[in-house]
């Protein structure tokens, strides 16, 4: 093979590989989009409130939306399992002075539904619940 048709060749596989886009990537490894880590089809967004208000936050957002089939604490971690069409496993844990929250529809995730279930969950932190004596029950950033 002389010089020009290695040239050709070489040009021929860069070219295939930019127009692939990230899917293979994934694979690979993780992509950071903002402050959600996709890696192989699992979310993850870290938030700076403690574990209870995640826990809590996302509960609601989940059942307004899902059903909740199984729902278990293991390891001070909690886990939600959610379903309508498709199967929603949840994880929330708290590495170091951050609580994270895992999210991942079926095998390969869903990332669009996987950012509107963050945005739900991000604005019900920021609402003021209050218990029966009137005092509230979490406190708000």
């Amino acid at each position: 093979m002389n010089i020009f048709s290695k040239n050709i060749l070489l040009f021929l596989i860069i070219t295939s590989f930019s127009f692939v886009g990230c899917e293979p990537s994934m694979i690979i490894g993780p992509i950071v989009t903002g402050v959600t880590y996709w890696i192989q089809g699992e979310s993850s967004r870290y938030f700076e409130e403690n574990k209870e208000i995640i826990h809590r936050a996302t509960k609601k957002v989940i059942s307004e939306n899902l059903t909740i089939i199984k729902e278990y604490e293991k390891n001070n971690k909690y886990y939600l399992i959610a379903e309508k069409r498709n199967t929603f496993s949840i994880r929330i844990e708290t590495i170091e002075n951050l609580t994270k929250l895992s999210i991942r529809i079926n095998n390969f995730g869903d990332k669009s539904y996987t950012e509107y279930l963050y945005k739900k969950i991000t604005d019900q932190i920021s609402i003021i619940e209050f218990d029966s004596q009137g005092k509230p029950s979490k406190n708000v950033k």
